[in-house]
This record gives C-alpha cells, structure tokens and sequence, in this order.
C-alpha cells in the first residue's frame, strides 16, 4: 500500500486535538499525539477506503510483537476514520535511502533483521506483509517497526521472500561494504539468519552522512560531538585550541610538545583554579603522591549549587593548599501541604472487551448508553466526549432505542476483519439502525450509525 501524503492525513486542516488525545509533534506518518497513559502515538488520518483497507490486511489481528505497529483505537473525522497506532515513529528507512548516507553493515542489520523476524511471526500466522521501504518505520530510539498501513498483503511466504530480497539489495546500494547474498531457496529463516551472519548490529547514528563520505567536510574517522553548554571556562581556551590544532596539522611533534607545554604553564599561572583530567595526572606525577579528587561536573540538565572543589596541588614545592571555606546549610521552613480536595472521577463508558461478539458488545454499549439516559445529567454528557466509545448521533430513531424504557436485540449482519455491521431494533423482526462495531486490541467500540434515513 502506498504511502499517503500529510494532505490525506490531516485534511488540510491545523489539528488541536484527535480523538481526545492533546497533539504534541509529528512524524513521518502525520500527527503525534500523548495518550492517557503518557504513551506517544500515530494518529493516522485516512479516507475510509484507506482505513477499511489497512483493517482488513490483517495485521492489527496479530498478537504484539516488538518490531510490529499495533492498533490501540479507531475514531471518526469529517473525511473517514483515525487509527491511532504504536509505537510512534518518528522517520522511514524510504527517508533514510533518499538521505544518501552510507549504511556500515551493522545499521543494515539492525533495519532488516528484526522487521525480517516479525514478518516471520506473521507468516506463521498467515498473514504475509510484503514490505518496502515506504513500509518499515522507525521509532525515536532507532528502532525498526512494520508499518500498520503501508505494507500491501500477499499470499505467499514466496512473496514476502522476494520483497525482503528486493529491499536488501535497495539498502546494499547504500552499503559499499556489504558481503553476504542470499540464496535462490532461502525462506525468510534463513534470510534472518544472514542478517545476523553479515555483521554485528549497529545503531543508526553510525550511518555517515552524504558530506562525510565524500570527504567534503571533515577527514575520516573523525567524529563530530555536539556543542557542550560549558566547553569554554576559560578566556585563553580559543587561543590555545587554533594554536594546538595549527601544530598538530604540520605534524611537528617538536612544536606540538612545546605549544602544549607553554599552554599548561600559562593555565596554571594565569587561570582559575580548574581540575581536568590531563592537568590532575600531571600535577599528581610532578608533585608529592597526594591522592587527588575529581569534583564532577554538573548536570547540564538540573541547575546546581556551587559546591567548593577541591584545590589542585601547585607545580612549587612546599605549597599547601588553602582548604576551602566551610558551606553552612540554611534550613528552609517546610510549608504545611495543602488540604486535599476530593474530587470525583468523570463518568466514563467501559467498552466492552474484545473477547464478545459484536452483537453483545453492540447490545452492552446500548444498555450503557440507556443507564445514562437514565441518570444524572453527568454521565449523559460522557456519551459526548471524543473518547467515547459509543455514538450519540443517528437521528430519533436511533435515540429512541437508547431510552431507559426501551429493550434491544442485535443480529449480525455482515463482518469484515476487525469490523462488523451489526442491526439493532427493539424486537428480532425488526431494525430501527445499523450500527458498525470495530474491534480493538482490547474492546469493542461504537463507531458509525445507518438509518433508513442514512448516516
């Protein structure tokens, strides 16, 4: 299944909220949004013809697996429905490739190995994804995921080989190192087990990028670390850097040796008192066998308080460190905690579990919705909020089966994989609705209405 654009996903719309979830980034797939439990998650805006699709592919049936996207819940918008999956992904190895990095071994296996093993789960199962690039998603960490919606179903574990094959030597044109072939009669054990034979896992951040490879920006074998907060602590740090850096290109060890000299001289007489780990290694082979401390440094995440270090030993003899003042701590008075105000849950709607049928679970939500029709004002605006699992809507027909007074029967009329279309009336002979019910991984939900009238 080809990927969809962010047109498709959002609507052309600027997005506040999905399905109740607060949206906080987005990703290769479209929104991100934070559910209740603080897990992150895709929130997957697709035409219902995309979603029925996705659905009926198979794969949200499949138990969980580490390295396979999962459907957690299905909602409604104005152009079709909301998938929300997990885990998050944040890019594709199809915006890898395109990137024009250079894959070692190790990044190719940690890709394809594990996704190769969940399509195995699934061909046991017989499901058969067949992936491509546009199809294997990667979370935050780096870690490798099949896509929910993006792969297309074959029928064979024949085809799901050829796929993986086919994206194997799409990833070896951007990994010159590569070595091992696959044979004409592997399957997709075997596949697996070259994987893991070729190399030694690596994470993504060991891929070069385009202008290292080239050899446009910086010589080979050297790593680029990220800016530190405090790197510089002392004014003549940028002199003695430019200096030292000149020296070592003319490969002059004379010169070398004699910059680093003058620039510990010059540290030691002109700068602050400041321990690092070259300078606490000589001045504990220079002077007496003094045990020396190292004062961490700070987090760059939490503010600290300064705390007094200890003195570095002088190059002269017979100078004794001056021992820092002493720290006294101020006791601050503990506020009385406030007085906790009970407050109440929100009523809530439980969906059924996923282990009814849909005419149960359909039968359960309207006997819920009944009792709240029946009750405090509370529980019936409940029925209103985007998390619900049962539609308000439908017209007075509809809400005619939904009062306290009123008895239900459901029949099964149609089920197509993780949905069904279930008719609902007030006798077996009759059908005021049709509702269609969608299976999660955990409950039943609620999510469409058909009258005589339409929707």
């Amino acid at each position: 299944m080809a990927a969809s654009g962010d047109s498709e996903r959002s609507g052309g719309r600027p997005l506040e909220g999905i399905a109740g979830h607060a949206v906080v980034g987005s990703g290769a797939l479209g929104p991100v949004v934070r559910d209740d439990d603080g897990r992150l998650l895709n929130a997957l805006l697709l035409s219902r013809e995309r979603a029925e699709g996705a659905l009926r592919a198979g794969i949200e049936r499949l138990g969980p697996h580490e390295h396979r996207q999962r459907l957690v819940d299905v909602g409604v918008h104005a152009d079709g429905a909301v998938l929300l999956t997990t885990p998050a992904v944040v890019s594709t190895l199809e915006q890898v490739l395109e990137s024009g990095a250079v894959l070692p071994p190790g990044v190719v296996v940690t890709l394809l190995a594990p996704v190769v093993g969940a399509l195995r789960d699934a061909a046991a199962a017989g499901v058969h994804p067949l992936p491509g690039a546009e199809a294997i998603g990667l979370t935050e960490e780096g870690r490798p995921v099949l896509l929910l919606t993006e792969a297309p179903t074959g029928s064979t574990e024949a085809e799901v080989v050829a796929a993986v094959i086919g994206l194997l030597g799409r990833c070896r044109r951007s990994c010159p190192a590569w070595r091992g072939s696959p044979r004409d009669d592997d399957d997709l054990a075997a596949l697996e087990a070259l994987l893991y034979r070729s190399a030694a896992p690596l994470p993504l951040r060991a891929a070069q990028r385009p202008e290292t490879a080239a050899g446009r920006e910086r010589p080979t074998g050297v790593v680029e670390s990220p800016p530190a907060r405090h790197r510089r602590t002392h004014p003549l740090d940028g002199w003695r850097d430019r200096v030292r850096t000149a020296a070592v290109r003319r490969r002059g060890p004379l010169v070398t040796a004699a910059v680093v000299l003058v620039g510990a001289l010059v540290m030691t007489g002109l700068g602050p008192d400041r321990s690092t780990g070259a300078e606490t290694a000589a001045s504990t082979r220079a002077s007496a066998p003094v045990p020396s401390t190292r004062t961490p440094a700070p987090s760059p995440v939490a503010p600290t308080r300064p705390a007094p270090a200890a003195a570095t030993a002088p190059a002269t003899a017979g100078a004794t460190p001056t021992p820092p003042p002493p720290v006294t701590a101020v006791a601050t008075p503990a506020r009385p905690p406030a007085p906790a105000t009970p407050s109440a849950a929100p009523p809530t709607v439980r969906p059924p579990g996923a282990e009814l049928g849909a005419e149960e679970a359909a039968t359960a939500l309207l006997a819920a919705a009944r009792h709240c029709g029946g009750s405090d004002s509370a529980c019936a605006e409940a029925l209103t909020t985007p998390d619900s699992p049962i539609r308000v809507d439908g017209g007075s027909a509809f809400a005619a089966l939904r009062t306290p007074a009123s008895a239900v029967t459901a029949v099964r009329v149609d089920v197509n994989g993780a949905s069904a279309v279930v008719a609902v009336g007030p006798d077996p002979g009759t059908t005021t609705a049709s509702v269609l019910m969608i299976r999660t991984e955990a409950a039943w939900l609620l999510r469409d209405v058909f009258t005589d009238g339409g929707r």
